[in-house]
């Protein structure tokens, strides 16, 4: 096996020691932001597409190029979901005559459908760091709180150097 997909910088940066991670130096860099939702998508996956979107900008990993990926991502979910929302509704089996008169129970189409599309939205969920397994090397840095006392010295002492 090949190991682990290689981290984007931007989620390498983030991790533990980030002076010890090599940054790829030819990885290009595309432009930040939340990408423009698709027209095509269903309501599902517009609300998810807007909601991720507002996270993965606020954890500085989500570029526009990324925008093919949040689609896959938000399509699997909203079949993941309408798919979910039928075997609450109906169960996961069916009642079915055979020939000779006997009964079978027979699996929804949907239960197949909701299992892959589960899958397909669990890979994609990592690819972004969006599973906490996925951001168990990812340590955030917070930027110390301003003090108000500091801040008001460091302007008296501007206005100071002014006179």
């Amino acid at each position: 096996m090949p190991g682990p997909a290689p981290k984007p910088s931007a989620l390498k940066e983030l991790g533990p020691r980030p002076h010890r991670k090599k940054t790829d130096k030819k990885e290009p860099i595309p432009d930040t932001g939340i990408p423009r939702c698709p027209h095509w998508m269903d309501g599902i996956a517009k609300y998810a597409f807007k909601e991720l979107g507002i996270t993965l900008d606020g954890m500085k990993v989500l570029t526009l190029a990324d925008k093919k990926a949040l689609e896959l991502l938000c399509d699997a979910y909203s079949e993941y979901r309408r798919a979910r929302a039928f075997i609450l509704e109906n169960g996961t089996h069916y009642e079915s005559r055979t020939q000779a008169g006997g009964i079978l129970f027979k699996k929804y189409p949907h239960v197949d459908i909701a299992s892959n599309a589960w899958r397909r939205c669990a890979d994609m969920l990592k690819q972004f760091g969006l599973t906490p397994s996925a951001r168990t090397g990812v340590d955030v840095v917070k930027e110390p709180e301003k003090d108000p006392l500091a801040e008001f010295m460091a302007k008296g002492k501007k206005l100071e150097a002014v006179k």
